[in-house]
């Protein structure tokens, strides 16, 4: 059930905010920023897939406390055979970085696959190393033996630190190139408000604005980032 007393962050705001974070303070603790740092992630994939498919998302932060998942994000349904209403999806994100001993299949398999999900739970695996990965098809291949159909997505910068590039890519069920995408060029095509959303019991968008911050549930103190 969608809680309509928390504010929703677009992916803009949570790249915007976070790009502010000083990941070396005292006031900031590995976890904060671990939970910071998979709200960026999610909010990379969301971007690519608003450049695909135009349809925008909204995410916020979840507590450790409520075990999965890790980020939740809502965007409103327009399949035809449904009433229009706000759709609620559950983000389980995994960073494969240069510790990983395994390649990128078996670590997805033994990380978050072998493991029971909620059917509507989606995966998110942020790549942040310099390696040559296999194909997309090759990595459907590699998780044919998986028998859930949560989606697993896959996101990487394409190009050197100082270059906004990224690439999204869906590996399972199906295996697709979401979007190849410059962050910020993706960010000027979004819609005018960019900031926080609302919603109402009944599902309407109530009060939208920039008084609240992508990462107060979080605790970390908006002073670092503001």
């Amino acid at each position: 059930m969608l809680d309509n007393t928390s504010p929703w962050f677009s992916p803009v705001n949570v790249l915007y905010y976070h790009s502010k974070l000083p990941r070396e303070h005292k006031a900031i603790s590995r976890r904060q920023m671990r939970k910071a740092d998979e709200m960026r992630d999610v909010a990379l994939s969301l971007l690519g897939i608003f450049k695909q498919q135009k349809i925008m998302h909204w995410l916020n932060a979840v507590s450790d406390n409520e075990g999965i998942p890790d980020v939740r994000a809502v965007r409103y349904s327009v399949d035809p055979q449904l009433p229009k209403h706000w759709e609620m999806i559950d983000v389980e994100h995994v960073l494969y970085n240069e510790y990983a001993t395994e390649d990128l299949a078996t670590f997805l398999k033994r990380t978050k696959l072998s493991k029971s999900y909620p059917p509507l739970t989606t995966f998110v695996c942020r790549i942040n190393c310099n390696i040559i990965i296999p194909t997309n098809e090759q990595l459907r291949a590699s998780l044919s033996d998986i028998t859930q159909i949560n989606p697993v997505y896959i996101v990487g910068r394409t190009t050197p630190p100082n270059v906004q590039r990224y690439m999204v890519s869906q590996i399972h069920p199906v295996a697709e190139t979401v979007a190849e995408f410059d962050a910020l060029e993706v960010a000027r095509q979004l819609p005018a408000d960019r900031g926080v959303l609302f919603l109402q019991r009944n599902g309407r968008i109530g009060k939208t604005g920039t008084t609240n911050f992508p990462f107060e549930d979080l605790y970390i103190p908006k002073e670092l980032y503001v």
